[in-house]
């Protein structure tokens, strides 16, 4: 019998710049689109906000969500559409009574990150309607905090596996996942001699862009 041992290693990282003019760069808060919570709810009739929404400059994509807030309140969050290569967003925003003033935070659903826009704001009284001509722009823009994380491989089927001599061995192999590259690929180093008995090393290793080193699993 063949006696295989199986080890791995990886990096990982993932950078991203995102700005746009006018706006001052935020470092971006490192949460999910369901962090921005459950909108509060007023009797007063709701403000129509129809705006197109970027991010540096770039349309918005699928996915990307747009949370409206009065000071720390959020009044409605809602998925970007997309038509004809831009990002709309309408908004039907609660409000308490009178004259309000919005501001807006968009979630990048591609980064897993949300930028908040506080250089951007919007005043809207009930029952009024801003847009869609022109639309309202929502100008999201941020730096990303910097990615320490590094990814993680997981190993298909055991780490330490018997064969049969003189049979072929096909590798169960391994796969890795990143908290912002999501699925990254592995490689494998190492060779086995199925016709040679001994003991093997195979070594798992996988990477992005940036290179961050992964502790070994």
């Amino acid at each position: 019998m063949t006696s295989l041992t199986r080890r791995t290693l990886a990096v990982a990282s993932f950078c991203l710049l995102l700005s746009g003019p006018k706006i001052l760069a935020q470092v971006a808060e490192e949460v999910t689109a369901e962090n921005f919570g459950d909108a509060v709810i007023y009797s007063n009739s709701s403000a129509t906000v129809y705006g197109v929404v970027t991010i540096n400059d770039q349309p918005a994509e699928a996915g990307d969500v747009v949370g409206f807030f009065v000071g720390t309140e959020l009044r409605f969050k809602g998925t970007v559409v997309i038509n004809a290569g831009a990002a709309y967003i309408t908004g039907l925003v609660n409000m308490a009574g009178g004259d309000e003033a919005i501001t807006f935070k968009v979630y990048d659903d591609s980064a897993k990150m949300v930028y908040p826009v506080p250089s951007i704001s919007l005043t809207v009284a009930p029952a009024s309607t801003t847009g869609p001509s022109p639309f309202f722009e929502v100008k999201a823009a941020g730096t990303l905090p910097a990615d320490t994380t590094a990814p993680v491989i997981t190993l298909t089927g055991s780490a330490s596996v018997s064969h049969e001599l003189g049979a072929t061995y096909t590798d169960a192999g391994a796969s890795a996942t990143d908290s912002r590259d999501g699925t990254v690929t592995v490689t494998t180093s190492g060779t086995v001699d199925g016709n040679t008995a001994g003991v093997y090393t195979l070594t798992y290793s996988a990477s992005d862009a940036a290179g961050n080193a992964a502790t070994a699993v």
